[in-house]
């Protein structure tokens, strides 16, 4: 059975996207997404396969959730509904992740084993905000703070949680 991890940058007030776009530009975050991606399954909605600018991600199976007749071209897989990507991931040997957006994370919240966060520490205009708010159900077991430096416009701090049995 696959394991669901979420993967999301938010900024201080839960942004996730401004027009389309990711609201900063930190390559260090960029470098940890891939790192941690590459070789697994992806799954995201078609804003967020829209946002790519390399489509699809290489070496990794993309998987766009979509209700509508929506293009989507080469190299991606659609799935309609979480039940059809969960059946379509469901013999993956290793994880998949939930690469965004709003509602594809809350729609796999349930289902994630794991979250890794990049916190930004900023504020930004957006008009998509990350939706689990509540992490009662998350344990915080590993962080690791990074100073703003020439690459990186903001500090930032890689967080990851493991959901909680109870």
């Amino acid at each position: 059975m696959a394991l669901y991890t979420i993967i999301a940058a938010v900024g201080e007030n839960n942004e996730i996207g401004a027009g389309g776009r990711l609201p900063w530009s930190l390559p260090a975050d960029i470098r940890r997404f891939k790192e941690l991606t590459i070789g697994h399954a992806v799954i995201m909605g078609h804003r967020t396969w829209d946002s790519l600018t390399v489509r699809p991600l290489p070496k990794r199976r993309n998987i766009v959730m979509t209700t509508s007749h929506y293009p989507i071209g080469n190299g991606a897989e659609t799935a309609g509904k979480v039940q059809e990507a969960v059946a379509m991931t469901q013999n993956a040997e290793n994880e998949v992740f939930v690469i965004g957006g709003a509602q594809i994370y809350s729609a796999f919240e349930p289902l994630s084993h794991k979250m890794y966060l990049t916190r930004v520490h900023a504020s930004f205009a957006a008009d998509t905000f990350f939706p689990i708010k509540d992490f009662s159900n998350w344990q915080l077991i590993e962080e690791n703070f990074v100073s703003k430096n020439h690459e990186n416009n903001f500090d930032i701090t890689f967080q990851t949680y493991e959901k909680i049995d109870k």
